[in-house]
């Protein structure tokens, strides 16, 4: 099975997560799922694992959100996968994705079609 790297926008937040799965069917509509009250959109999805999601959050570090509290509140210096919605990372996800998903709103049909 292939890692990849998945972009997700979540529109609520005006924010784009930036993570890393061994299945991305599932990993895609768990989070699509349970946005309950949010609008998620994926953005985007490259081959890579661990590795290859670390590079890229280095390249967005100045980028990255503080995490959360359960209370909603930041936590300085609490790191996450979550990044600003900024013109600078939507190019980059432009830029370099090599997949991008197709979704009618099934699961049964969901595709990915080839950008390159």
């Amino acid at each position: 099975m292939i890692d990849h790297v998945y972009f997700l926008l979540d529109d609520s937040k005006d924010r784009v997560r930036i993570g890393t799965t061994h299945n991305l069917l599932d990993r895609l509509f768990t989070h699509l799922n349970s946005a309950v009250g949010r609008r998620w959109t994926v953005l985007g999805v490259i081959e890579g694992g661990v590795a290859r999601e670390k590079e890229i959050h280095a390249l967005f570090a100045h980028l990255r959100l503080d995490r959360e509290s359960s209370r909603g509140n930041p936590v300085p210096g609490a790191s996450d996968e979550w990044f600003r919605n900024t013109p600078e990372l939507r190019s980059w996800i432009t830029d370099n994705t090599k997949l991008a998903p197709c979704n009618s709103g099934k699961e049964e049909e969901f595709q990915f079609r080839n950008l390159s």
